[in-house]
C-alpha cells in the first residue's frame, strides 16, 4: 500500500470497525523512532515489544491511559516509509497505520531528534498535512539539552511546533501529555473497570490466532500472514458478548512451550475443546461463550458443609491407602480460594498420600460441582496445618 492509499484510508474509515468509546490518539511514524517505548510510557506499563531493530510493531495495538483525570486509548503503530517501504508486510502494516488514523481523534507523529528529519519523515508528514486530525509532531531521543535544542529543524516539517521529549528517560512527557489531550473531548473520570473475562490466544505459530482474533471482533485488527512469527506482541482488544465484556489478547506463537502442552494435553480432560474455522467465522462465538462459562466456574464457592459431606460420601466408596499399616484419615476439608479453585484437605499422613487418590478427589469434585475448564489447586495437610 503506497502513501497515497494510506492516505485515502484517513479520509474514508473502513466500514464496520467499531469504534471505540474513549477519545483515541494514535502514535505514527517511520521505523524505529521509538513509537513503542512511548507508547509503552502512556499506558504505564511494558505492553509493546520494544527493539532496536526497525520493524518489530506490525499490528495495531491498543491500550488505555489517563492523564490529569481524561482518559483515552493510545494505539502504537508499524512503523512507514512512504514509498521505500519493502517486505513482506509492507502492505498491511500500511493497512493497520491507515485503520488506526482513521479512528483518531488526535495524532502523535514521533520522529528522531538524534537523527534529525529524515526522507521518510517527509513521506509521513505528507500525509499527515492532509489528515482531519489534531497532529503533534513529537521529537523523541532528546536526552539531553543539546539535543531537544536541535529539535527545532522539525518545524521545517510544516506540522507546528515539536514536542520534544525523551520517552525512554521519560524526558517531558507530562508537556506532550497537555498539547496532546487539551484538545480532546469526553472521557473524564475514574478508569473503568475491568473486563468480566480475559481470554488469551494461545498456539504455535501459524495456526489461526490472528484470524481468530479478527473473526470475534469483526475488524481485521490483526495482521494475517502465512509468515510465522507476524504477531509480535500481546495484543489487547475488548469485545461485548452477550452485555458482557471480554478482554482478548492475541499473542505470539509458542514453540517449545506449546510441543510440552500438547504432550500433557491428555491429562486435562476437562478442558472445553471447540472446533471452530477462524477463515469463515463459523462457530467463533462459541469460543468467547465457552471461555465465559470458564471464567464463571473458577470463581465457583463450595460450603464447607456441602463439601464435607461429599467428602464422606467419597472416602466411604473409596477408602484412602493405609500408610505403616495404619489407615489414613481425612478429618475435613474447606475451599481456600477461587480463580483458581483450590481446596485444603486436612488428613493424618498428607506426605504418604499417592498422587492417584488426589486425582480421584479432583474427578469426583468436577463431577459433584462442576469446575469445567478451570484447573484446580488441591492441598493436603496434618492436623497442625504442614504439608
Amino acid at each position: 500500500m503506497t502513501m497515497a492509499e494510506a492516505a485515502a484510508e484517513v479520509r474514508e474509515p473502513a466500514a464496520g470497525g467499531a469504534q471505540p468509546a474513549l477519545p483515541v490518539v494514535a502514535i505514527v511514524g517511520r521505523p524505529n523512532v521509538g513509537k513503542s517505548t512511548l507508547f509503552n510510557r502512556l499506558v504505564g506499563r511494558r505492553q509493546a515489544i520494544v527493539r532496536g531493530e526497525p520493524g518489530t510493531t506490525r499490528d495495531r495495538n491498543y491500550g488505555e491511559a489517563e492523564w490529569r483525570g481524561r482518559r483515552f486509548t493510545v494505539i502504537d503503530t508499524g512503523g512507514l516509509r512512504g514509498e521505500q517501504l519493502t517486505g513482506p508486510y509492507a502492505e498491511p502494516v500500511a493497512a493497520q497505520v491507515g485503520q488506526a488514523l482513521a479512528e483518531a481523534d488526535a495524532i502523535i507523529f514521533v520522529v528522531d531528534a538524534q537523527a534529525g528529519p529524515l526522507a521518510a519523515d517527509w513521506d509521513v508528514a505528507e500525509l499527515l498535512r492532509d489528515a482531519p486530525q489534531a497532529v503533534a509532531v513529537c521529537a523523541n531521543k532528546a536526552d539531553n539539552e543539546r539535543i531537544a535544542a536541535d529539535a527545532a529543524e522539525f518545524h521545517a516539517l510544516g506540522l507546528g511546533e515539536p514536542q520534544v521529549i525523551s520517552a525512554h528517560h521519560g524526558r517531558r512527557i507530562d508537556d506532550l501529555l497537555d498539547y496532546v489531550t487539551s484538545g480532546l473531548h469526553g472521557a473524564v473520570g475514574p478508569r473503568a473497570g475491568g473486563a468480566d473475562c480475559r481470554l488469551a490466544i494461545i498456539g504455535r505459530p501459524n495456526v489461526g490466532k490472528s484470524s481468530l482474533v479478527n473473526a470475534l471482533l469483526r475488524d481485521e485488527r490483526m495482521i494475517v500472514s502465512e509468515v510465522p512469527g507476524t504477531t509480535r506482541d500481546a495484543v489487547d482488544a475488548r469485545l461485548t458478548f452477550e452485555e458482557r465484556t471480554v478482554s482478548l489478547v492475541d499473542t505470539a506463537g509458542i514453540r517449545r512451550r506449546e510441543r510440552q502442552l500438547a504432550g500433557r494435553a491428555r491429562f486435562v480432560p476437562w478442558a472445553p475443546i471447540i472446533w471452530i474455522s477462524a477463515l469463515t467465522g463459523e462457530a467463533v462465538d462459541g469460543v468467547v461463550a465457552a471461555a465465559l462459562h470458564v471464567a464463571e466456574q473458577r470463581r465457583v464457592r463450595i460450603s464447607t458443609g456441602r463439601l464435607n459431606a461429599r467428602l464422606r460420601q467419597w472416602t466411604t466408596e473409596r477408602p484412602p491407602p493405609t500408610h505403616k499399616g495404619r489407615p489414613m484419615r481425612f478429618y475435613y476439608a474447606t475451599q481456600s480460594g477461587v480463580e483458581p479453585p483450590t481446596f485444603v484437605f486436612f488428613m493424618n499422613a498428607p506426605e504418604a498420600l499417592h498422587f492417584s487418590y488426589q486425582r480421584y478427589l479432583q474427578r469426583r469434585l468436577r463431577e459433584a460441582f462442576g469446575f469445567e475448564g478451570a484447573s484446580m489447586r488441591l492441598h493436603f495437610r496434618g492436623r497442625d496445618g504442614g504439608e
